[in-house]
């Protein structure tokens, strides 16, 4: 099965277009989008939300995913 988000993740112009963003590659397991709370510095970092990235299927709506979720600056 062809999984879209692999191609954002690993190729150019996707995931790496962004700023302040962390891979954590899991083997076997399905891509979620982790979105943490960094907001107070010196204590642990909060979960604020888990995306599962699988039901995404073209570049533009998981740009459109990263820019709604997450402020982070484009390259």
């Amino acid at each position: 099965m062809f999984c879209p988000y692999r191609t954002f993740l690993k190729e150019p112009g996707g995931i790496d277009s962004y700023e302040n963003i962390e891979i954590e590659w899991i083997f076997h397991r399905e891509a979620e989008l982790t979105i943490y709370d960094d907001s107070k510095e010196g204590e642990e970092e909060q979960i604020l939300e888990i995306v599962k990235l699988y039901p995404l299927r073209t570049q533009e709506e998981m740009h459109a995913l990263v820019k709604s979720k997450v402020s982070c600056s484009k390259r």
